[in-house]
């Protein structure tokens, strides 16, 4: 046999050594050279590395995170639910950066178990799980969901998840009972599960042939400012995060960042952040900071590949409580500002109108027993529309 003799097949040979007896072992790998086994203790199966793509690994952790979320799950399964229990599951899937959301469906279950006290469990989980595949399994919807706005998304899925709903009254006539004599419980259901849809059928390069709407928004960067050239993690973060209240408070939406209002795609590289997890953890740790932790658990951002640069789609959903915006100093009441989408706008609403709002809005979500956030910027167990006043610092 003839070796190769060069830096290079040197370290394709030491990289064919770490990944043999793996999925992702080097074409030939019997015939590669290798080092005998040491005549002494038990016998070493070498190799079962993978192979990750260079822009996996996260820099400023020095690691790939999603090999370490993989590993606590194979691993530690019941930590892993301590740590879900204990934190916001959306802040978990942001440290996880581009890590794909583990069972969407069981956190709609907790979130509903959460709200209502009931006592949902895995064979609930089954029936969801049944009614999501039907609806993956509509091409027409499917179709629909791509090149419409939210709003005209939300009137085709509507009388379709009802006939998906139907078809469980065999397999599931428990939930199926409740979801029809219990009309807030069966409509947060189809919230949960239009969200769950319209996030999972979305792309950007379809969104960028859409106008901007009470329901789509764009946005260059994250806190980049270029007029200025120059970051700007104070006015320009503030607008996003401006635009994702109002979002919450309304009927949810989509906001791009990385894309400018002309359509042209400068991509979220102009942040300036090392990675594209570092992104995605400097955005989840701004919605904490300024609107809560609650609210960061309603939103869903992803990054997406746009005339070959990455972008950012957060997708929102409804907010179920109230949700309110202080950062840095740039809001007008002492507890916050109140925005909603009007149009393809976001405005402040004052005292009157915000109060008018929030009873009209949130009240049915107070009447199920939701508990309220005490966290910065979402609404506390005193904003009611007799406390409005004074939560909301008294300012017009």
């Amino acid at each position: 046999m003839t070796l190769k003799a060069s830096e290079r097949a040197f370290e394709e040979a030491i990289e064919c050594a770490l990944l043999q007896n793996g999925p992702d072992a080097c074409p030939g790998d019997s015939t590669v050279v290798r080092e005998s086994a040491p005549p002494y203790g038990d016998e070493p199966v070498p190799g079962g590395y993978r192979k990750r793509r260079p822009e996996d690994y996260d820099r400023g952790l020095c690691l790939i995170p999603k090999d370490v979320i993989d590993f606590l799950l194979a691993t530690q399964p019941s930590e892993w639910e301590k740590l879900k229990q204990h934190h916001p599951w959306k802040s978990l899937v942001a440290f996880s950066g581009t890590v794909e959301e583990i069972e969407p469906l069981s956190q709609i279950i907790a979130e509903l178990n959460d709200r209502f006290g009931l006592n949902l469990g895995p064979e609930h989980r089954v029936a969801l799980e049944q009614i999501r595949d039907a609806l993956d399994e509509d091409a027409g919807l499917d179709a629909g969901a791509r090149v419409n706005t939210r709003e005209n998304v939300r009137l085709t899925f509507d009388p379709k998840v009802e006939d998906k709903i139907q078809a469980i009254v065999e397999t599931n006539f428990e939930l199926y009972k409740r979801i029809v004599d219990d009309p807030a419980f069966g409509q947060a259901l189809k919230n949960f599960l239009f969200d769950d849809y319209i996030r999972r059928h979305r792309r950007v390069e379809d969104l960028l042939k859409l106008p901007e709407s009470k329901t789509l928004e764009f946005k260059s960067s994250l806190r980049w400012d270029f007029k200025e050239n120059r970051k700007d993690d104070q006015k320009i973060t503030q607008g996003v995060l401006k635009t994702i209240a109002a979002f919450l408070n309304t009927e949810g939406g989509d906001l791009v960042i990385g894309v400018a209002d002309d359509r042209s795609v400068p991509g979220i590289g102009h942040d300036r952040l090392e990675s594209d997890g570092q992104f995605m953890r400097h955005l989840a740790q701004a919605v904490r900071n300024g609107l809560g932790d609650r609210a960061g658990a309603c939103i869903d951002p992803r990054t997406q590949i746009v005339e070959g640069k990455t972008v950012c789609l957060v997708s929102c959903r409804r907010s179920p409580e109230p949700v309110f915006l202080r950062w840095k100093g740039l809001e007008k009441s002492e507890r916050g500002d109140f925005f909603v989408r009007s149009g393809p706008g976001t405005i402040r609403l004052g005292l009157d109108d915000a109060e008018k709002y929030i009873t009209t809005r949130f009240g049915a979500a107070r009447e199920t027993g939701y508990k309220s956030s005490e966290q910065p910027g979402s609404a506390g167990p005193e904003n009611s529309s007799r406390g409005f006043r004074g939560f909301y610092g008294g300012h017009p």
